[in-house]
């Protein structure tokens, strides 16, 4: 690994403005591996929002706190559907 990359694997520019964003967001704010599904981040709302210690995410996968009907989509590589059509109303 560089002088240059983090455990991320981003900058440290990057990495620090994407730590500040997410720790003051008040929202959850997770970020997992693209190919491995596996948590690499999660903000403390995140963590209050499925009950889990940051620890206990990053020895899971995205697919392992996914609604079933999510997770099916996930395994095969599919996007999600929008949760609503724009105007506020959930389809």
């Amino acid at each position: 690994m560089s002088a240059n990359r983090r455990a991320g694997g981003y900058p440290p520019q990057i990495d620090e403005e994407y730590r500040a964003i997410s720790e003051l967001a008040k929202v959850g704010v997770a970020c997992a591996d693209a190919f491995t599904g596996r948590f690499l981040r999660a903000n403390p709302e995140f963590c209050r929002i499925t009950g889990y210690s940051p620890e206990e995410l990053y020895g899971m996968t995205l697919s392992r706190i996914a609604h079933p009907e999510d997770r099916r989509m996930l395994l095969e590589g599919t996007s999600l559907e929008p949760l609503g059509n724009g105007d506020g109303e959930r389809e």
